[in-house]
């Protein structure tokens, strides 16, 4: 079952002056020659999404499939694309002769198989005549709860409006949109389906420098920026470095630092955890924004106009922060193997290291879900964590206590 928090607010009632109001309001409209019009964005579709460990996820059949758990992200061309192939098998679909190929946030290509003319239902939302794209090859991705991943089917048909507060989206009819309360306004310029924007980044909270960026709800980050593609930029001194993700083509790496200011639309956001990462960033941009930034609003997306509106949330002040363990964990048919491992971390410091496999923590066997779960919660120092690993025929259980890295 898909889950859905609702922000409830405080109610004031007074029934005399209600009264007055309802009465008020009738007399008014029995003799206005113009009465109040009915608002145009009605949303034709509203689906609950799961907003799990920083992802949009939401339920998509394909051609009358059981729902799978698919990743709404505005970095994905038209169609649906699943990553684990032998869900990819249930479906029955009829491959093209023609193998594509597929690359992501990592630096590695490798073919798949694809499918034209697929009906796509997304909690109601018909999409029909859509291409089905599905990895050849089994990987980490393979033993996640997210199948699949869908994107600009919905966002070139739609005003897509999210609300992670809500775990709503609300979708729109783009024909006499209005605006007018949707929040500030940024012009967005769609390439190959992909939105971009132009925000300033100051490193050091003198210079800011406009950095082209790829507006990416797909991504976990906060901030993304690419050192080769903004030779104005000097990374700071205090980072930390390792393996900070993974992509469809393989891992993220680079240097963890925190930037003192980025302004997005009117809005200044401090002290903000970016990765620059190694090569150029995904998408062929400068830079990319992702869902730790994109949270902390109520966030619309009208690609037929290239605008995205802004409406800070209750998320807005939150402090950015990273991982406090120090584990780059990918999933594994038993248990998490480890990836990589930050020096000086606590994860470091008790002995875990690269291709151990993290067997259970707080005596839970080791999935992803949990791990990332709890990793999530664990973003506070001085809180504690008891892992249990194997490194070759060793096995090992040790309480970790966790510590600000960056």
């Amino acid at each position: 079952m898909m889950k859905r928090s609702i922000t409830s607010s405080a109610k004031l009632a007074a029934v005399s002056l209600a009264f007055l109001l309802l009465t008020v309001s009738v007399a008014k409209a029995s003799w206005s020659r113009h009465p109040t019009p009915v608002s145009k964005n009605k949303p034709l579709h509203e689906i609950p999404f799961e907003y799990d460990v920083d992802k949009i996820v939401v339920p998509v059949k394909v051609n009358g499939s059981k729902a799978i758990r698919c990743i709404l992200d505005t970095g994905m061309p038209e169609g649906l694309f699943i990553m684990n192939p032998d869900v990819g098998k249930e479906m029955n679909l009829k491959y093209a002769l023609t193998q594509v190929q597929i690359g992501g946030a990592g630096a590695n290509m490798e073919t798949a198989s694809m499918a034209m003319g697929a009906e796509l239902d997304m909690a109601g939302v018909l999409l029909k005549g859509q291409r089905v794209i599905v990895k050849n090859k089994s990987d980490h991705f393979s033993h996640t709860d997210w199948v699949g991943v869908i994107g600009a089917s919905i966002f070139n048909k739609y005003v897509v409006e999210i609300d992670t507060e809500k775990e709503v989206i609300k979708l729109f009819d783009p024909k006499g949109y209005d605006s007018s309360k949707s929040g500030e306004a940024l012009d967005l310029t769609i390439t190959r389906t992909k939105p971009y924007i132009t925000i300033p980044v100051s490193v050091d909270g003198k210079k800011a420098i406009p950095v082209k960026t790829v507006v990416d709800t797909g991504a976990s980050s906060a901030l993304m920026l690419s050192a080769d593609s903004n030779p104005g930029f000097v990374i700071p001194d205090k980072s930390i470095q390792g393996v900070f993700g993974a992509g469809i083509g393989g891992d993220v790496t680079g240097k963890m630092v925190r930037v003192e200011k980025v302004a997005f639309g009117r809005h200044s956001l401090n002290n903000v955890v970016t990765l620059f990462k190694n090569g150029p960033v995904p998408a062929n941009g400068q830079g990319l924004i992702g869902m730790r930034i994109l949270e902390r609003f109520l966030i619309t997306f009208d690609y037929q106009n290239k605008k995205m509106y802004l409406k800070p949330n209750g998320n807005f002040d939150k402090p950015f922060e990273y991982d406090m363990i120090g584990l780059a964990l990918r999933p594994a048919a038993s248990g998490m193997r480890v990836a990589d491992v930050i020096k000086g971390s606590p994860a470091f410091e008790a002995g875990i290291r690269k291709d151990d496999v993290i067997t259970g923590f707080n005596g839970q066997e080791a999935t992803f879900d949990r791990w990332s779960n709890v990793n999530n919660r664990l973003r506070k120092p001085g809180k504690k964590l008891t892992i249990k690993w194997k490194s070759g025929d060793s096995e090992f259980e040790k309480q970790i206590v966790t510590k600000r890295l960056i």
